[in-house]
């Protein structure tokens, strides 16, 4: 996707599937927001390389925060 400046997403917890490269080189990422729990985030299949490119960022669940660490 390469978008430079995205630096935080809001995402439905409807979600159950995140694409291959599907926040690919976002290098201003800081925060997703999830509007699950940390379990449905963790259940969410996140396919190969999803978050390459990306610094470290947190998702912020309904229920708690994940540190994403790159």
């Amino acid at each position: 996707m390469s978008c430079h400046s995205l630096s935080q997403i809001t995402i439905p917890a409807s979600v159950t599937q995140i694409e291959p490269h599907a926040f690919y080189d976002c290098s201003a990422l800081e925060a997703i927001f999830f509007a699950g729990t940390v379990e449905q985030w963790n259940d969410i299949k996140k396919l190969s390389e999803w978050d390459e490119g990306t610094p470290s960022f947190t998702v912020h669940c309904s229920d708690g925060d994940i540190e994403i660490s790159q």
